[in-house]
């Protein structure tokens, strides 16, 4: 025989029930009220993201010491003002390097060069190219690449920067053929010799400004013996 539910537990398992009944329906509510807010709000932030995306400057970092600035840079530069939309010249500035020319003619005459580049930019910067890249918000570095030799020493930089950085991505343009023996080394060893370089500096490099003697020590004294360039 089925035992009889007195009224006491009829009425304690009502309550229950009720109260179950009420957070559930509560929740069902809330849900309804909450799921399209959220849904909405999560389809906000993708697109947020999406639009940053889309508006965030695409920002190179080109560095180097740039002594001289030669064709061949020139050529990477321009050809890589078509990928990004902004590209900043960094011409490193070590304390503790001799450089033949002086780092204000330096940047001068690369500023020359891009006069009418509104896409171009030149900057001074002494210290590691990631810290730059954090001050200026650029994702990338630009590199030129001549031989194999290159590749293999601009990969091993490359990796080092991402670990310090691993928001940064250095991006690799091969040097057309006839810039491939073109070096700051070699320009260099010409002018420092009363040579002709014009042909393997940008057309509108000022050449009134290269002369054999030139360096960071005779800049306020022309008399100075230059000394030993630096190899780059």
């Amino acid at each position: 025989m089925a035992k009889r539910i007195s009224f006491p537990e009829e009425k304690s398992l009502f309550t229950k029930f009720s109260i179950r009944f009420l957070v559930f329906a509560k929740i069902a509510v809330l849900w309804k009220i909450a799921f399209p807010f959220a849904l909405n709000s999560i389809r906000y932030y993708l697109w947020l993201g999406f639009i940053k995306a889309l508006l965030m400057e695409k920002i190179a970092i080109f560095p180097g010491s740039f002594d001289p600035f030669t064709i061949g840079h020139e050529s990477i530069v321009r050809r890589a003002a078509g990928i990004f939309d902004r590209i900043i010249i960094m011409v490193g500035h070590n304390t503790n390097k001799k450089s033949y020319f002086p780092l204000e003619k330096r940047v001068k005459w690369i500023r020359e060069v891009f006069e009418f580049d509104n896409n171009i930019s030149v900057e001074v910067h002494d210290g590691l190219t990631v810290d730059f890249c954090k001050k200026v918000g650029a994702r990338y570095i630009l590199r030129g690449l001549r031989t194999s030799a290159d590749f293999e020493f601009e990969r091993a930089i490359a990796q080092v920067n991402k670990q310090m950085y691993p928001e940064i991505e250095t991006v690799f343009l091969l040097t057309i053929p006839e810039h491939t023996p073109v070096n700051s080394t070699i320009v260099r060893d010409i002018i420092m010799h009363g040579g002709d370089a014009s042909r393997f500096l940008p057309r509108n490099f000022t050449m009134n400004g290269f002369k054999p003697g030139i360096t960071e020590q005779s800049e306020t004294d022309s008399t100075d013996t230059p000394g030993t360039p630096s190899k780059q």
